[in-house]
């Protein structure tokens, strides 16, 4: 989660970062356990707070 977070690097390349084989497995992992996509993830994190 923390390249998600502060890095502009590809969902794709995170995944084989992390070792899953492919963005489809990662999304499905990430999904389970965080219960949003990496890209909503990545887009909550980037959002200024007011």
């Amino acid at each position: 989660m923390y390249l998600l977070k502060t890095t502009d690097i590809p969902i794709k390349e995170v995944a084989s970062a992390a070792g899953f084989k492919g963005p489809s497995s990662f999304y499905r992992a990430f999904k389970l356990k965080y219960h949003c996509a990496p890209g909503q993830m990545r887009k909550k994190a980037k959002k200024p707070y007011p």
